[in-house]
């Protein structure tokens, strides 16, 4: 009912740029399966990146995709330990899944909650208010015998903030330690902490810090 939020469109589309720039490599046997299963629906072109970046917002798609999202779309699976005494008991002809032995029934929504439809796609249609709807959802929980008087509708979620944009990448790989020159200790721990060249913020005169250091001087 609200639409597209492109605010939160964008900084999510920012959270899966940091996430794309900054994810751990996986391994050869995750990275072929993946391209297998991404190769049945993906152009070649995205296979790298189709599922990890939105390089081109699109609204009018995420909206026929929120268009689509109705009762008629929707399938409910409702578990519980007496599901075959349940399916007798409403009438349901038993079925059982072969090679895992699961007994289940199949009705429709409309069958098993009379009218759920028909005022599902009121409230999709702008025929009540959100707080007309909250406060029968309520009312229903209530009748279920659930004693809360929170609201039971889910809020909306909110434009991310303060996603980091300017990371520099320049630094974000590790230096090779394949060198045979390097000591054991260096080959099995990596190499000492590189100094840094950083300014004296009262002098303005450049100095040559460790890492080790700075951590030392922040803990005293």
């Amino acid at each position: 009912r609200l639409g597209v939020d492109e605010a939160l469109y964008s900084t999510i589309a920012d959270t899966e740029k940091l996430g794309w720039d900054w994810s751990a490599p996986s391994d050869a046997l995750d990275t072929a399966s993946d391209m297998a299963e991404r190769m049945t629906r993906l152009p070649p072109q995205h296979l790298l990146s189709g599922d990890s970046l939105i390089d081109k917002q699109n609204a009018s798609l995420v909206a026929s995709l929120h268009e689509r999202m109705v009762p008629s779309n929707m399938n409910v699976a409702c578990v519980r330990p007496d599901a075959s005494a349940a399916i007798l008991a409403a009438g349901i002809e038993p079925q059982v899944l072969p090679h895992y032995q699961l007994h289940y029934g199949v009705q429709t929504v409309s069958d098993a909650l009379p009218g759920a439809v028909d005022r599902w796609l009121g409230w999709l249609d702008g025929d009540q208010n959100m707080t007309a709807i909250g406060d029968h959802v309520l009312a229903r929980v209530k009748s279920a015998g659930f004693q809360t008087n929170q609201t039971c509708l889910a809020s909306p979620p909110k434009p991310i903030k303060h996603v980091p944009k300017d990371i520099s990448l320049e630094h974000m790989h590790a230096i090779s330690l394949t060198d045979s020159s390097l000591s054991l200790d260096q080959q099995l721990y990596g190499l000492p902490p590189t100094k840094l060249k950083l300014e004296n913020s009262t002098a303005g005169i450049g100095s040559s810090v460790s890492m080790q250091q700075q951590q030392q001087r922040r803990q005293q």
